[in-house]
């Protein structure tokens, strides 16, 4: 799915998308002085809590847009709690994300696009 999601929006809106395997490794992208413009992430990750990923983002990098991804729609309020700028409940229908992301997109014409 991911693959997916990074082919699809990187030919439709033109901007540099990276993803990751794991956070640990976009944690490591970050700490070289990597910048991150937009972050889309599932919560429940395999390697540590997307919440935990959420909140070192804010804390470190508060300008960043958090796309904040569950299939548990209880996950919506923890996830707003520490400042996720959207929460996007799946499954979710593409043109979803795409609304979301171009929003992103207008406001910086300019951006990278992370994907976890």
């Amino acid at each position: 799915m991911r693959d997916f999601i990074v082919t699809v929006m990187m030919y439709s809106i033109n901007r540099e998308i990276l993803a990751f395997e794991h956070a640990r490794d976009l944690q490591a992208h970050i700490g070289a002085g990597k910048r991150v413009h937009l972050l889309l992430s599932e919560l429940h990750l395999p390697d540590m809590s997307g919440f935990d990923l959420l909140g070192f983002i804010k804390q470190e990098h508060p300008e960043t847009y958090f796309i904040a991804m569950s299939t548990n729609p209880a996950d919506e309020m923890p996830a707003a709690e520490l400042n996720a700028d959207v929460f996007l409940a799946k499954p979710f229908a593409l043109q979803d994300l795409f609304d979301i992301v171009e929003r992103f997109v207008v406001k910086t014409p300019h951006l990278r696009i992370l994907h976890q």
